[in-house]
């Protein structure tokens, strides 16, 4: 039963610490300016700014 409990909890642990490096990301995105943004991507179109977003924003949810 220990064991179970103490799975549990790191499992816990794990989720919060993917919450706060995923807020981390974040914020250091928002403090960015844009142009830094898109100057260090290869962008052809607003559509592949799009994409590439979503790509980004799918992956960080799921390992939420």
């Amino acid at each position: 039963m220990l064991k179970v409990e103490n799975t549990v909890r790191f499992q816990r642990k794990l989720s919060s610490e993917r919450v706060i490096r995923a807020s981390a990301i974040c914020e250091r995105a928002q403090k960015q300016p844009k142009s830094a943004l898109l100057s260090r991507t290869t962008l052809g179109s607003t559509s592949e700014l799009k994409r590439r977003l979503s790509t980004i924003i799918l992956g960080i949810l799921k390992h939420l």
